[in-house]
């Protein structure tokens, strides 16, 4: 069956809604800013492998999209966040700031968020059988994204990731593996031992097994296996702290700004940030704080980031986070993330002393852009110096080769007329 009953897709929405409790009242605190950091929801695979018996058609909304089902969980999400924050929100769209990277499932999960999260009430509700308001959704195009693309343009990033992906821990993984790549690789059609193409194939068997379609029996005898192999490589793209800072300390440093910005007065009517990103983002985030033993980031896993202001009037920071792995039964609630050498409500400058070293003093000089764009310059430079030498000796030679062909011309012209005069005098001589 490719989509999920209408009974149990209705009932993760019913769900969320009973069982999120009010968790911000545990203490005697004013919450002043939360920032969700939210994966997608459920999605079509990103590609079908060649021998794939799943035809394209049994995902109506594209490949690499949102699923029906992923909808009704970023709906669920939205109700849930209202629920939790009943006591914080307003349905005011001025409160709201909704940011995505560009990719299409990002986009829509963040709108269909928004729209559970701010259903409009009062002056902000313009038709009365329609109970849904606009909610902007910005976003930069991926070449430009440092905060929420999945995969910047980071030239010393995209090094860092070569190096660890040759690493001993890799090449000893590929040679455990080998005999599991090679047969899935003959099989598939695509070499998934190169970059990271198991990733991009186990994505798709995961995708595949969640909808109960068919898995061939040489790949489902696999599964498991690939899924160790996966397990493995995904962690390379934020394995390193170099990593962690040139491809995710932009959006640590912009957590951390609006924190500052908020208890400097700079965004007043600023209640709650949401951002929707990709799984690795929150893979990257929560290895940040420390905490390496997480599972996989689940589809709609999200971290709370809450700014609150403590009854002594100091600043401090909480960390939650949801990770419901069984959405069709219990969306669940967040779970408080204690800090190392921290309790429930961190206070702010310990919290931010967690990932202060990994926010970039200058992302653009630190990823070498400007010596990869004064290197692509001077390149360019040097092809069209090159190019102008190689036409102006071209022209130069043309016109000396005009010349040197009009001296020749000229010199057969006086040889042929001084030859016809001499013949006309020794005409005139006989006669």
């Amino acid at each position: 069956m490719m989509f999920l009953l209408p009974s149990l897709l209705s009932s993760l929405l019913v769900l969320s809604q009973s069982s999120a409790g009010d968790i911000n009242q545990r203490e005697n605190t004013t919450l002043l800013l939360v920032q969700a950091v939210l994966r997608h929801g459920e999605r079509a695979p990103l590609f079908l492998y060649e021998n794939d018996p799943n035809e394209p058609e049994l995902w109506p909304g594209g490949l690499a999209k949102l699923t029906r089902f992923g909808k009704k969980h970023h709906y669920a999400i939205g109700k849930l966040l209202r629920s939790m924050y009943k006591d914080f929100l307003t349905t005011d769209p001025k409160e709201v700031c909704v940011n995505s990277s560009s990719t299409d499932r990002c986009l829509r999960g963040a709108a269909v968020t928004a729209a559970a999260l701010y259903e409009p009430e009062g002056i902000w509700k313009f038709e009365d059988d329609l109970n849904w308001q606009p909610i902007p959704v910005y976003y930069l195009p991926e070449d430009e994204d440092k905060y929420l693309s999945a995969d910047s343009s980071c030239p010393l990033g995209l090094e860092e990731i070569e190096r660890m992906r040759h690493s001993e821990e890799i090449l000893e993984l590929t040679r455990k593996h080998q005999k599991m790549l090679e047969d899935v690789s003959n099989y598939t059609g695509m070499d998934i031992s190169q970059e990271f193409s198991a990733l991009i194939l186990y994505d798709t068997l995961f995708i595949e097994k969640m909808y109960n379609l068919t898995i061939p029996t040489l790949l489902d005898n696999y599964f498991e296996e690939l899924q160790e192999f996966r397990e493995v490589l995904f962690k390379v793209l934020y394995g390193s702290d170099l990593l962690l800072r040139l491809r995710y300390g932009s959006l640590l440093g912009e957590i951390s700004g609006s924190m500052r910005r908020k208890i400097n007065g700079d965004i007043p009517d600023l209640k709650f940030q949401l951002s929707c990103v990709h799984d690795v983002h929150i893979a990257a985030l929560l290895k940040v704080f420390n905490f390496t033993n997480m599972p996989q980031p689940p589809y709609c896993a999200m971290l709370l980031f809450e700014l609150h202001q403590m009854a002594d009037d100091t600043m401090a920071g909480r960390l939650l986070y949801l990770n419901s792995t069984g959405p069709l039964i219990d969306i669940g609630e967040p779970h408080v993330l204690f800090l190392d050498d921290c309790t429930e409500f961190c206070p702010l400058e310990n919290f931010t002393s967690k990932f202060r070293h990994l926010i970039p003093d200058d992302w653009e000089k630190e990823c070498q852009l400007n010596t990869a764009s004064s290197n692509y310059s001077k390149s360019i430079t040097l092809l069209i110096l090159v190019s102008v030498i190689i036409v102006a000796v071209y022209f130069f030679s043309l016109i000396g080769i005009c010349y040197y062909s009009k001296k020749k011309i000229k010199e057969q012209e006086e040889k042929y007329l001084s030859g016809f005069t001499f013949g006309i005098e020794n005409i005139m001589t006989t006669q």
